[in-house]
C-alpha cells in the first residue's frame, strides 16, 4: 500500500475542511476569517467554551501539574491531583458509587466498564456470563468493544468481521414511536430470555440518548423497569454518561433525573 505524501494529504484536508485558527468563547474562527458558532461545544465536550479567563485558568493548572509531574504509572502510584479529583467527583455521584477510575476518552471508559462487568461476573463464580446487551440507536465509542456495542450502523459497516456480535434491542423513542418496541423494558426482558440470563453480564445504555438519537429522553418509568429487570436476572447496568453527564442535563449525572 502506498501512503499519500503528507504535504499532499494536508492540502487535501485543507481543501475539504476549514482550518480552525483559534476560538473565542462560542465562536470558532478559520484562518481566512470566517466564523462558526460552536453551538454544541464540538462533540459536546467543549462545554466550558473556548479561550478567555476560564480557559486560561485551566491551561495554567494543567501546565503547573506537567511541570511538577509528567506521568506516573497508575498501577504503582497514586497522585495528589487524582486523589483530589476522585474525592470531589465521588461526592457528587448518586447512591453508593464511591470509586473513580480515570481514563482519557469515552471509548476507553466504555471498554473499561465492559471489562469490569466481565471481571465482576467471573469473580462472582459466574464465568458463563459474558454478553453485553445494548440498544439501537446508540453510540458508545470507536474502539472495538465500544463499536460492537454501538447501534450506529454506518460506523460499523467495514469493521463487521472484527466486532463481537453482541445482542441489541430497540431504544425508546417517545417522539417518533411512543408505544414502539423500545418504549418499555419488555424488549430487554425478552432479549435476556432469548439469550439466557445465565450468559448475560451487563446491559449498557445512555440514560439520555446522545449523538445517535439527538437527546432522546425515555419515559419516566423506563429506567425503573430496566433496573428491576437487571436485578431479577443478576445483570449489571452500565450507564454511559460520556455525552449526557457532567451537568449537561442540569444535574451532575443524567441518571439522577430518573432516580436510577
Amino acid at each position: 500500500m502506498r501512503f499519500p505524501d503528507s504535504a499532499v494529504f494536508y492540502r487535501k484536508l485543507r481543501h475539504d475542511f476549514p482550518l480552525a485558527a483559534h476560538a473565542e468563547g462560542t465562536w470558532i474562527v478559520a484562518d481566512d476569517g470566517r466564523r462558526w458558532l460552536d453551538a454544541s461545544g464540538g462533540a459536546v465536550v467543549a462545554n466550558l467554551g473556548h479561550g478567555g479567563p476560564l480557559a486560561g485558568a485551566i491551561a495554567d493548572a494543567v501546565a503547573e501539574e506537567i511541570r511538577g509531574l509528567g506521568y506516573v504509572n497508575g498501577t504503582q502510584f497514586t497522585h495528589r491531583a487524582v486523589e483530589d479529583l476522585a474525592r470531589e467527583l465521588t461526592a457528587e455521584t448518586p447512591g453508593d458509587l464511591d470509586f473513580a477510575y480515570f481514563l482519557a476518552s469515552g471509548s476507553e471508559a466504555v471498554e473499561a466498564a465492559v471489562k469490569l462487568a466481565r471481571q465482576f461476573q467471573v469473580e462472582s463464580g459466574k464465568p458463563e456470563k459474558w454478553k453485553v446487551i445494548s440498544r439501537v440507536p446508540s453510540y458508545h465509542g470507536n474502539t472495538l468493544a465500544a463499536l460492537a456495542l454501538s447501534g450506529r450502523e454506518h460506523y460499523r459497516t467495514i469493521y463487521g468481521p472484527l466486532l463481537l456480535d453482541f445482542p441489541r434491542i430497540p431504544a425508546p423513542d417517545i417522539y417518533r414511536d411512543p408505544l414502539g418496541p423500545g418504549a418499555s423494558a419488555a424488549a430487554l426482558e425478552a432479549e435476556i430470555l432469548r439469550q439466557g440470563a445465565e450468559s448475560v453480564a451487563a446491559f449498557i445504555a445512555e440514560p439520555i440518548g446522545g449523538s445517535s438519537s439527538g437527546a432522546m429522553v425515555p419515559s419516566q418509568g423506563y429506567w425503573d423497569e430496566v433496573a428491576a429487570v437487571c436485578r431479577r436476572n443478576d445483570i449489571l447496568l452500565i450507564a454511559d454518561e460520556v455525552l449526557c453527564g457532567m451537568g449537561r442535563t442540569g444535574r451532575m449525572f443524567a441518571c439522577e433525573h430518573f432516580d436510577l
